[in-house]
């Protein structure tokens, strides 16, 4: 009886075990690329600011948090330069491409909007690419 007990608790810590690893790996991000790192939902850490932006391989989709209906632009990466982690990114809306710089770790991003005077800066959230 006490071997049949103990033998059920294993098998269900490993049970439990197999499905919590794959869940917790499914959000591995590869960013072994700045376009690839670019791909996922970004939070605006500039204060006073409430707008995410979620990056598709095709679109940026941007929601301002507690409001509005999400936009969505089409861009392509025009120019990326590993060595100094930034890549430029051309939005159909926009005349002008954006220069995009990384953080070392990938996790933050700075934008330089042409038409706007400031910068906007971003954190890492998650690999949802639309909202």
């Amino acid at each position: 009886m006490k071997r049949t007990l103990c033998a059920c608790v294993v098998l269900s810590g490993l049970i439990a075990v197999l499905i919590v690893v794959p869940v917790s790996c499914d959000d591995a991000r590869d960013t072994t690329t700045l376009g690839k790192a670019l791909l996922g939902h970004w939070k605006n850490t500039v204060p006073g600011t409430n707008a995410d932006i979620y990056y598709s391989p095709t679109e940026a989709t941007f929601d301002a948090r507690g409001g509005g209906k999400p936009s969505t632009i089409s861009y392509k990466i025009s120019q990326e330069n590993e060595a100094q982690s930034w890549l430029m990114a051309q939005y159909t809306s926009s005349a002008e491409p954006l220069k995009i710089s990384f953080s070392k770790d990938r996790n933050t991003i700075t934008v330089y909007p042409t038409e706007m005077p400031e910068l906007l800066r971003y954190k890492y959230v998650d690999s949802k690419q639309k909202p």
